[in-house]
């Protein structure tokens, strides 16, 4: 890939596919080759897995981002409707 863009229209193919272990896969390396466009790639990242309701996936992914000094608006997160299945568990905290 030559742009971040082009990773993320990549793996929004992919997801719109079906191949969400595909498309977790391409923005991991994205997030090695564009270290600063991290937050939107671990944004769609984060939507990635909580696509596949992948919940430990999910909080693992949060957790990195925020370590790496990412942050998302609450509003954001809670008015995506990729998370809408984990807004009320207590383990996704949203702060």
């Amino acid at each position: 890939m030559n742009t971040v863009e082009d990773s993320l229209r990549k793996a929004n193919a992919l997801i719109d596919e079906g191949r969400l272990p595909q498309a977790a896969e391409l923005i991991e390396a994205s997030l090695g080759l564009f270290p600063t466009e991290s937050q939107s790639l671990f944004y769609c990242l984060l939507c990635i897995h909580s696509l596949g309701q992948e919940k430990q996936k999910v909080l693992e992914c949060f957790d990195r981002a925020r370590a790496s000094g990412v942050w998302w608006s609450p509003s954001l997160i809670a008015s995506d409707t990729d998370f809408s299945w984990l807004l009320d568990d207590p383990d996704f905290k949203v702060e």
